[in-house]
């Protein structure tokens, strides 16, 4: 369910994902998504992923802020900020950069 304040969109999830091949994943995951519609057909997204890993007993959390621009309806680019939480982290930092195709 997608929580509407304003012309942002807030979107809260609970993921589970489970390795049914042999490969020892088992991690449920509470997210938070956030978007922000911006002038000029940009856009600002928010994303906090808090998973908890059954197997490993960790809690790799994560947050990425995005800064993207449409440049039609099909296609935009983007920018992402992003950091690991906590001592758990799987990862420190990132900087990224992709492109978004609707179709």
């Amino acid at each position: 369910m997608a929580l509407k304040i304003d012309d942002a969109t807030l979107i809260p999830l609970i993921q589970h994902f489970y390795g049914y091949s042999g490969n020892d994943l088992n991690q449920t995951a509470v997210r938070l998504i956030g978007m922000q519609p911006l002038p000029a057909q940009a856009w600002l997204k928010i994303d906090l992923k808090v998973p908890y890993d059954w197997e490993a007993d960790t809690i790799p959390s994560s947050f990425e802020l995005q800064l993207g621009k449409s440049f039609s309806p099909s296609f935009g680019l983007y920018v992402d900020g992003l950091v690991g939480l906590g001592g758990d982290r799987p990862y420190d930092w990132g900087l990224g950069v992709g492109a978004r195709f609707n179709y």
